[in-house]
């Protein structure tokens, strides 16, 4: 976190008080998207090993079915192709991170042991590519970009005994690029590497209806041994031959390997029949058994286990309305036909990339679940218990993936004596999730210890509007009405003792943003075919009965000036092409609090470029409209700032000129949620967001926009909607900002929670709270 002292409006004394969290998050389901990366047992309780967004946890599951607690492991960026083998005494685990390949031993509730230490770099792993014979383990990776395939022995405390141990494979095949690394396992002495090559075998004109494809691949199977010094034992075995192959999995028991795969049968052009695939490999005599094809109705990887007394294999299938978990056992003996399929487990139709494991006793099986009908956004992972052989699944799922609920979209308003801080908490289903609020006092000290509820369902993608009316706060928010898609503003007064008052429906509507010049408050929305806006007075009754029309368009934001408001908005719509036409351009009027408006809106902002509104403030006369842009000619992406006289003029500025740039950043980053508050000129706050990192950012500018040296508050991995920011101040206070961010560290990873800080110069002030 970088804390910046700040040579701007104020004195050398000017500081930034340490981010204080106002209320811990609840127990819920992690957010965003959470996928189980690997399962392990030391003979009774299970670990499931999940990543979120590259973030990895672990959830321990007791023999009776209790969820113990969830870990995170600290990582220093994102994480990928997990593996872990349990080794009598803790957990030796390797994973992709970057292009290095790390390890580290592991608790009996998946947190750390030892510091993760990189055993390779420039390299590639995968899940599956780890096993350990009980004395030590070897791991897999490929070297890259030479794709040279290759390993290296870990003792039991992750140590690197050797690396870099050649193997002879130069013929691997993939459709993925973890696969360009083989599986690995062990019989407890030796380890076993298994890998498939390619071939396009051309197809006669006769074999199939006309016209045929060209060619057909196939894909050949191999499994070469190494001792645990990491010497290669005989000659590779080749298993045998496929038609076009998924991935594959491997286990040992009772004296051989199973390698399981999918193949698609080739029936005619664009038509195949998925078959399941199993090969038994006596290790020692090299001696290669073909059980009978399987056909299935669908499914994609197939996997493999040992539970103790014979081998199960495992695989999901499809439909449009559920997915279904089928399971096979077989003892790896000869068969005449496939012994008979069970379905434990049937899932609704999102459900994918099953993984089982066996403790001896039982199996436990865990699945990623999406929470919305939009496939690979937001997911669970849940888990079940099994019998023995896999055959019975409990009635109900568990959660795996606990984590905490979600605080983002904070907003801020001040009394100059106290101040009040409104948030949307936790999710349903990734629509809905609760409006809460906290008082804090002009110190930043908490008021009010536990949140108190506003609303219990407002809309994800609402930005709720919190503004001081002069005797009481006003709340703004929207909310969906499932029963025809519609969305309706909600206001509610909250006094500076915390009573609510009564809910009150402005009408259909969303986007809010509200402004009080100290007696009367102004709340501008989205309607149904226009910008609208409310006035309300200080004491927070409602003085329109019917909402004032401001002009057509979308996206509004407002200020005050002390005496009267001013609205500005967006005028047409951000297409969807790249680079977006000239599409959005940004609007405004004066809105008087006796509730006169402008007849003609001021273009502000109609340069060549989609100019989209952010935020507005104003310095007690003029205002100070804030919009992005995107530069086509050196591919940036800017926050820009024009002033607007309280007379209704641009000042210095043409509607088509770009304005001062407050903040300019690369293509491949975006803005955000911004805010604006006077002092001096204007402090303005803004999220920025570009590949794996979100920012919060502060600058203060002069009454024109043009900007101070930025301060970066803080920098944390990204999350969905999670970075945002609000500022609020009074006269002669502190300034106070209310940001959420995305959690990566500490007791509540990995969620996103609401923070609180000041800034300005504390030297003539009493002492704040000690945070």
């Amino acid at each position: 976190m970088l804390i910046a002292l700040f040579a701007g409006p104020a004195s050398a004394s000017f500081r930034i008080t340490p981010e204080q969290g106002i209320s811990a998050p609840s127990t819920a389901p992690a957010e965003g998207r959470n996928t189980p990366a690997a399962i392990g047992s030391d003979g009774d309780r299970f670990v499931v090993f999940w990543i979120n967004y590259g973030i990895l946890s672990a959830t321990s599951i007791a023999q009776d079915g209790q969820v113990e607690g969830t870990v995170a492991i600290p990582t220093s960026s994102s994480v990928d192709d997990l593996s872990v083998c349990w080794t009598g005494s803790s957990y030796l685990a390797t994973w992709q991170q970057g292009s290095d390949v790390y390890a580290a031993t592991l608790a009996r509730d998946g947190g750390i042991l030892s510091p993760a230490h990189v055993i390779a770099r420039d390299a590639r792993t995968r899940s599956g590519g780890l096993a350990s014979n009980g004395r030590r383990a070897f791991v897999a990776y490929t070297a890259l970009p030479s794709i040279v395939v290759t390993g290296a022995l870990l003792d039991l405390n992750a140590n690197v005994v050797a690396s870099d141990l050649p193997l002879p494979i130069t013929d691997i095949a993939s459709n993925l690029i973890g696969e360009i690394v083989p599986l690995v396992s062990s019989d407890g002495n030796d380890f076993a590497v298994v890998w498939r090559s390619g071939e396009l075998v051309p197809i006669p004109p006769s074999a199939l209806s006309d016209p045929p494809p060209l060619a057909e691949l196939f894909h050949d199977f191999h499994l070469l041994r190494l001792s645990d010094s990491g010497a290669v034992i005989g000659d590779r075995i080749d298993l045998g031959r496929t038609e076009q192959a998924g991935d594959l999995g491997i286990a040992f028991g009772g004296g051989v390997y199973a390698v399981v795969t999918n193949e698609s049968h080739l029936i005619k052009p664009a038509e195949a029949q998925q078959r399941v695939v199993r090969f038994i490999v006596d290790p020692k005599s090299g001696i290669v058994t073909k059980l009978p094809l399987l056909d299935v109705a669908g499914g994609t990887v197939v996997s493999v286990l040992w539970n103790g007394s014979r081998f199960i294999a495992y695989w999901m299938l499809y439909s449009q309305t559920f997915s279904q978990l089928d399971t096979l056992r077989f003892s790896g003996s000869p068969e005449s036909d496939s012994p008979p399929v069970a379905e434990p487990m049937t899932a609704p139709h999102l459900a994918q990339s099953p993984i089982l494991v066996s403790n001896g006793r039982q199996v436990f099986g865990a699945w990623t679940e999406y929470t919305s009908d939009l496939c690979c956004v937001l997911s669970d992972v849940l888990g079940t218990f099994l019998d023995a052989d896999a055959v019975t699944a409990s009635d109900s799922p568990l959660l795996v993936s606990a984590g905490w609920s979600r605080q983002f979209s904070p907003s801020i308003a001040t009394s100059g004596s106290d101040s009040l801080v409104t948030w949307i908490d936790g999710y349903d289903n990734g629509e809905t999730g609760a409006l809460v609020g906290v008082r804090i006092g002009a110190n930043g000290a908490l008021i009010d210890r536990v949140p108190f509820e506003i609303a219990p369902a407002v809309a994800l993608y609402s930005k709720p509007a919190v503004v001081f009316a002069g005797q009481s706060y006003l709340v703004f928010w929207s909310e969906s009405l499932k029963s025809n898609g519609s969305s309706s503003v909600i206001a509610r007064s909250v006094g500076r003792d915390g009573s609510l008052g009564a809910r009150l429906r402005l009408g259909a509507g969303y986007s809010v943003s509200a402004a009080s010049n100290g007696s009367t408050a102004l709340v501008a929305f989205t309607g149904a075919t226009q910008v609208v806006a409310c006035r309300f007075t200080a004491s927070g009754s409602p003085i329109d009965t019917t909402p004032l029309v401001i002009g057509a368009g979308g996206g509004p934001q407002v200020a005050s000036n002390g005496t009267d408001f001013f609205v500005a908005w967006n005028v047409g719509s951000d297409f969807w092409q790249f680079p977006s036409p000239d599409l959005v351009d940004v609007f405004g009027a004066r809105v008087t609090a006796a509730g006169s408006v402008d007849a003609s809106p001021l273009p502000i902002a109609t340069g060549p470029a989609d100019q989209i509104l952010s935020a507005i403030g104003s310095d007690g006369r003029d205002y100070l409209v804030v919009y992005q842009l995107f530069i086509a000619m050196n591919q940036t992406r800017v926050l820009t700032a024009k002033r607007v006289l309280r007379e209704g003029q641009l000042d210095g500025a043409a509607s088509s000129d770009e304005g001062a740039i407050v903040a300019s950043v690369n293509l491949e980053t975006s803005f955000s949620s911004v805010s604006i508050v006077h002092e001096s000129g204007y402090w303005i706050g803004w999220t920025q967001s570009e590949p794996g990192t979100d920012s919060i950012m502060l600058v203060h500018t002069d009454v024109q926009g043009n900007p101070a040296t930025p301060i970066t508050l803080t920098s944390s991995g990204t999350s969905l909607r999670s970075a945002a920011i609000s500022l609020a101040q009074a006269p002669g206070s502190a300034l106070q900002i209310a940001y959420s961010r995305r959690i990566t560290e500490g007791a509540y990873v990995p969620t996103s929670r609401v923070f609180v800080r000041l800034a300005g110069d504390f030297a003539s002030r009493s002492r704040i709270a000690n945070h």
